[in-house]
C-alpha cells in the first residue's frame, strides 16, 4: 500500500495546519507531474503514474484534485508562480534601473535553472491545455514579466523606444524555453549579462542621444532622438 504521509500523528506533538499539509501534498504532485512530462511528454502524465511518483494514495490524490487535468493545471500554476515570485522579489530590491533589470532577468534564469522541470511544464508543456481566460500559460507569464520590465525601465523613454517591454519579455521567455527543451549544457545564468545588455541598449542609446542633443526653442524631442516641430508649428515653418 502506498503511503502518503498521513499516518497517525505521534501523540503529544502539535499537528501542522491541514491547509499547510494539503499544499505540501499538492506540490509533491506538481513535482511528479513535471518530472513525468519532462521524461515522456504530457501523454506520460497519468493519475496512476503521478500517485506512484509522488508516493501518494489515489484516495488522497482525489481529495486534493478533481482529476488528472485539474492536477496538471495546478502544476502549471505552481511552476509559473515560482518564476514570478523570483521576478517580483528581484525587482523590488532598490537600485538603478540597470541594476534592477540585471537582477530581474537573472532571477528568472536562476529560477528556471533551479526548477527546470516545473519551468518546462509551465512554459512548454502547458500548451497542451486549453488557454486560461483566453491566454496560454506562457503568455500569462510573458505578460507578467513585461509588466515588471515596464515598471523597471525608464518611464520617460519607454514610449520613445516603441514600448518594447513585451517584445523583450517574450524573447527572454522563448530563450528559456529553448534551453529547457534542448537541455542546454551551458549555464543558463551566464546569459544574464548578454540579455541585460540587449534589453537596455535602446534605452542607453536614447538617453545618450538626449544628453548630447542641445535644446532648441520651439522644438520638442521626437521619436528616437529626431527633432520634430513643437506644438503649433508645421514642418514647413522657418
Amino acid at each position: 500500500m502506498v503511503s502518503d504521509g498521513s499516518e497517525s500523528w505521534p501523540s503529544g506533538r502539535p499537528r501542522l495546519p491541514r491547509g499547510f499539509v494539503d499544499d505540501f501534498k499538492r506540490q509533491r504532485c506538481a513535482a511528479a507531474i513535471a518530472d513525468l512530462a519532462h521524461e515522456g511528454g504530457t501523454q506520460a502524465v497519468t493519475t496512476a503514474r503521478v500517485t506512484a511518483r509522488a508516493k501518494m494514495a489515489k484516495a488522497t490524490f482525489y481529495d486534493l484534485f478533481d482529476g488528472r487535468d485539474t492536477a496538471f493545471r495546478y502544476a502549471c500554476d505552481y511552476g509559473r508562480e515560482l518564476l514570478l515570485e523570483a521576478l517580483h522579489g528581484a525587482a523590488e530590491v532598490p537600485g538603478t534601473w540597470e541594476e534592477r533589470l540585471g537582477r530581474t532577468i537573472g532571477a528568472l534564469l536562476d529560477a528556471a535553472a533551479e526548477n527546470p522541470n516545473l519551468a518546462e511544464l509551465c512554459i512548454v508543456h502547458s500548451k497542451s491545455l486549453e488557454p486560461e481566460h483566453g491566454k496560454p500559460y506562457d503568455g500569462i507569464l510573458t505578460d507578467a514579466f513585461a509588466e515588471v520590465l515596464t515598471e523597471i525601465l525608464p518611464a520617460d523613454l519607454e514610449e520613445r523606444v516603441f514600448s518594447f517591454s513585451e517584445l523583450a519579455a517574450a524573447a527572454i521567455v522563448s530563450i528559456v524555453a529553448r534551453w529547457l527543451i534542448t537541455e542546454g549544457n551551458e549555464d543558463l545564468s551566464e546569459l544574464r549579462g548578454e540579455l541585460t545588455a540587449i534589453v537596455s541598449m535602446p534605452y542607453r542609446r536614447e538617453h545618450s542621444a538626449r544628453a548630447a542633443r542641445p535644446e532648441r526653442p520651439g522644438m520638442s524631442p521626437g521619436l528616437l532622438g529626431q527633432d520634430w516641430p513643437g506644438p503649433g508649428r508645421s514642418r514647413s515653418s522657418t
